[in-house]
């Protein structure tokens, strides 16, 4: 066949698949992409895929790609998975736009590793690796030491809280009582003790950051979101 008769035969092929139904999905999409990350930052990368159109086996499809991590040239550019080493996908359900993904983690990386900040590292890279499926309402699980799926905050420590019990007061009683106050309700009058605890001499600073807390992934103390 000569390169004339192919060039009259590439649209009369096309022309069949649409007749024919052949659905676009069914074609490879080197444009689909999967998250890693690179120096803090999640960073898209290409993997060629052929999807078939319907929600569940495509986004198993693009997820077992995503788990199988940057590839040797990949990490050398930089790039790394916040998920461990061991991750398998175990099921992906879909419903409309939502979706469950159910993971198998190792319970070491469960229970000894993982923190607040590397668990939302693990679910920003699954839910801008499936939004592109259409799928933006994404739950991330994992199978607890009884086969029990759980979000993953599940599995953070939990702190230990001291149990509430009164401060110490050595300050001695005001020189004067407080005057009579004419009406029950109204604020403290002047010349009462000011009491003593645990903050008093601190200094306690807000943020609308929803608060702080240590990242072992990024090796400091952050907030919760950003500030601005």
């Amino acid at each position: 066949m000569t390169n004339r008769t192919r060039g009259m035969m590439l649209p009369v092929l096309v022309g069949l698949m649409v007749l024919l139904g052949v659905p676009a999905a069914a074609q490879e999409q080197p444009g689909l992409t999967v998250y890693y990350y690179r120096d803090g930052q999640a960073v898209a990368v290409e993997r060629p895929l052929a999807l078939r159109g319907a929600a569940g086996a495509d986004a198993q499809a693009i997820l077992r790609a995503l788990l199988a991590g940057p590839s040797p040239a990949e990490r050398d550019a930089g790039l790394a998975s916040a998920l461990p080493a061991g991750a398998e996908l175990a099921a992906v359900a879909v419903d409309g736009q939502g979706a469950t993904v159910d993971l198998r983690l190792p319970l070491t990386f469960l229970r000894g590793e993982l923190e607040a900040a590397g668990s939302d590292a693990i679910v920003e890279q699954v839910v801008k690796t499936l939004h592109p499926l259409g799928l933006h309402r994404v739950q991330v699980r994992a199978a607890d030491e009884g086969g029990a799926w759980l979000p993953l905050s599940s599995f953070f420590p939990r702190p230990v809280v001291p149990a509430p019990s009164l401060p110490e007061n050595g300050e001695p009683l005001p020189a004067r009582a407080a005057p009579a106050l004419a009406a029950a309700g109204q604020p403290p009058a002047g010349g009462q003790g000011r009491p003593r605890g645990p903050l008093t001499g601190k200094t306690v600073w807000l943020s609308g950051g929803h608060g702080w807390y240590w990242s072992a992934t990024l090796n400091r103390w952050t907030t919760q979101r950003g500030n601005n």
